[in-house]
């Protein structure tokens, strides 16, 4: 069988204008131009990044089982092309959705995948495969791993340069150490205070680092008054 190939269609300007649509009309106009490339393009590879660009679209929508299935069938078609790095980012996808979707043996399967590979990839995957593991931990209320792997995308997304992601990172890690601390304290464990202290840091960091639009999206302001309510600096919160 001869595979077209999908030249022209470039995919990652597709995956861009994917990623910022918000509105129901920009979302309907990029899984209208994702269905009709389907309808014509049969490379396996090509296929697995129009349905990456449409589970994007589907993920501004919450449609997170519809998410989980692109990103699956996906990650089978990167492996067929060969695409051992692009099928490890499908399948830390599908991982981050099906935790949503409390779907923990597949969620399991799919993010042992993304584990085994994540010291081979590019820091550019890193960034989000290790995000879409602390998705999968925080989904599972297990915060302390959880900020791990959010350590571990900022760490890649600082040696990279991007500021989104930066700031993306530092909003998780803040937000994953006050629901770690405040596990502890619904479990009555040892006190660990020291998560809010490093909860601070993160979020005061976030807050200087961000732009204004940065924070104002994030709730980084919010995220401050909670870690002050929780250390008991009510007024200044």
């Amino acid at each position: 069988m001869t595979h077209q190939t999908g030249v022209d269609v470039d995919y990652q300007a597709l995956f861009q204008r994917a990623s910022l649509a918000a509105t129901l009309e920009a979302c309907e106009e990029c899984l209208t131009e994702i269905g009709q490339s389907l309808e014509s393009v049969t490379a396996p590879a090509d296929r697995a990044r129009l349905l990456m660009c449409r589970a994007r679209v589907r993920s501004n929508q919450w449609r997170t089982a519809d998410v989980c299935d692109d990103a699956r069938a996906a990650m089978r078609l990167f492996e067929m092309a060969g695409k051992r790095e692009q099928a490890v980012d499908a399948a830390s996808l599908g991982a981050a959705h099906a935790s949503r979707l409390g779907e923990l043996s597949l969620a399991s399967e799919l993010a042992t995948k993304s584990i085994l590979a994540l010291d081979s990839v590019t820091d550019d995957l890193r960034v989000e495969i290790a995000n879409r593991l602390g998705i999968f931990c925080y989904s599972f209320l297990d915060y302390d791993r959880a900020v791990e792997q959010f350590e571990a995308s900022l760490a890649a997304a600082e040696r990279i340069g991007d500021a989104g992601k930066i700031h993306r990172q530092l909003h998780n890690i803040a937000d994953a150490l006050l629901l770690a601390f405040r596990q502890s304290q619904l479990s009555r464990l040892e006190d660990r205070t020291e998560l809010l202290d490093r909860a601070e840091v993160a979020v005061r960091r976030l807050l200087t680092e961000g732009t204004a639009d940065m924070n104002l999206r994030s709730g980084g302001h919010r995220l401050l008054t909670e870690v002050l309510c929780e250390r008991g600096r009510v007024d200044e919160a």
